[in-house]
């Protein structure tokens, strides 16, 4: 039997690995955030270079379209997507896409679709306070989700992960009802999942 102060000694070791070994799998899931983040950030941009904007329903006195990443952005997905634009200079048209962060749907409702804001995504944090309901009947506005969380939420587009590869889900209706044009290039990609009787 060990004695007292033995036990102690112990105890403090075993503390003291379990700690290390909490620390490296906290450092390890960070890392495994920040990739993830990343290419879910090189997804996005990518996926709107498929989306195609009618004349009519951007803005005619502005240089640029704004992109609003709404919600608690913890990954830093907001930094992310500006880093990308602005270094593959990425453009609607010829307008400039400018990202910014909108902290809750609460402050970004009465901007999104008007004077440009005409992309954004809701991240999870906002799962709650979206109602179909909330999409503006504005042309030209697409919205999408981080996550399959939004699926039958009413968005043009959601985002999923499924074995640790992202996929995107397609609400072809509610493109058609913002006259946003998805080109048949990306629909025909084996990571795009179609569900046209979402509204």
């Amino acid at each position: 039997m060990l004695s007292t102060s033995k036990a102690i000694r112990h105890f403090c070791l075993l503390a003291l690995l379990l700690g290390n070994f909490i620390q490296s799998l906290s450092l390890e899931a960070k890392k495994e955030n920040k990739h993830f983040s990343n290419l879910k950030a090189t997804f996005i941009v990518n996926t709107l270079n498929y989306i195609r904007w009618h004349d009519k329903d951007l803005p005619l006195r502005q240089k640029h379209v704004e992109f609003l990443i709404v919600g608690d952005d913890k990954n830093n997905l907001a930094a992310r997507l500006a880093y990308l634009i602005h270094s593959t200079e990425f453009k609607i048209k010829n307008f400039q896409l400018r990202v910014r962060q909108v902290s809750s749907l609460k402050e970004a409702q009465d901007q999104i679709g008007i004077d440009g804001k005409k992309v954004v995504l809701l991240l999870d944090s906002e799962l709650s306070a979206w109602k179909k309901h909330n999409y503006p009947n504005i042309p030209g506005t697409l919205i999408m989700g981080e996550s399959s969380k939004y699926l039958r939420k009413g968005l043009v587009l959601t985002f999923r992960k499924e074995n640790n590869r992202l996929k995107l889900g397609v609400n072809l209706k509610k493109a058609d009802a913002m006259n946003l044009q998805i080109s048949s290039k990306l629909l025909a990609l084996n990571r795009v999942v179609i569900n046209e009787s979402v509204h």
